[in-house]
C-alpha cells in the first residue's frame, strides 16, 4: 500500500503482527467491526499512521502500551465502544496527538493525568454520558 491509502475491515479477527508490513500506511480505518480487545503489539510497525479510526466497535479492553508504536498519530477515534475506563499509559507515547474522541462509551470519569503527555492536543470529544465526572485540573 502507498501512503494515504486506507485499510477498512468488517467483522474480522485481528491477529498479532497482521499490520507488520504496512510500513507506509497513513490512515487505518477499523470502524464498524466487532473488536473487543486491542492487544499490545497489534499496531507495531505502523509508525507512519496519522489517523486511527476504531469507533463503532465493541472494544472493552485496551492493553497498556497498545498504541506506543504509533508515534506520528494525530487523530485517535475511540468513540461508540464499550470502554468503561481509560488508562494514561494508552496515550503516553502519542505526543503528536491532536484529536481524541472518546464519546459514547461507558466512561464515568477519566484519570486526572490523562492529558499529561499530549502537548499537541487540540480537540477532545467526551459527550453523551448520563453521568460523567470531570476534575477541575483537567480543564
Amino acid at each position: 500500500l502507498q501512503p494515504e491509502k486506507t485499510v477498512s475491515t468488517r467483522r474480522v479477527c485481528l491477529t498479532f503482527g497482521v499490520f507488520n508490513y504496512l510500513v507506509n500506511l497513513d490512515k487505518l480505518v477499523l470502524k464498524f467491526n466487532m473488536l473487543h480487545t486491542l492487544e499490545k503489539g497489534l499496531f507495531d510497525g505502523l509508525g507512519k499512521v496519522r489517523e486511527l479510526q476504531l469507533h463503532k466497535n465493541q472494544i472493552q479492553t485496551i492493553e497498556d502500551k497498545t498504541f506506543d508504536d504509533l508515534e506520528k498519530l494525530e487523530i485517535l477515534h475511540l468513540a461508540k465502544n464499550n470502554l468503561s475506563a481509560v488508562s494514561t499509559s494508552w496515550f503516553s507515547k502519542l505526543t503528536k496527538l491532536q484529536t481524541l474522541r472518546l464519546y459514547e462509551n461507558q466512561l464515568t470519569s477519566i484519570p486526572e493525568d490523562i492529558f499529561q503527555n499530549l502537548p499537541n492536543l487540540k480537540e477532545i470529544a467526551i459527550m453523551n454520558y448520563k453521568t460523567f465526572q470531570v476534575t477541575y485540573s483537567l480543564l
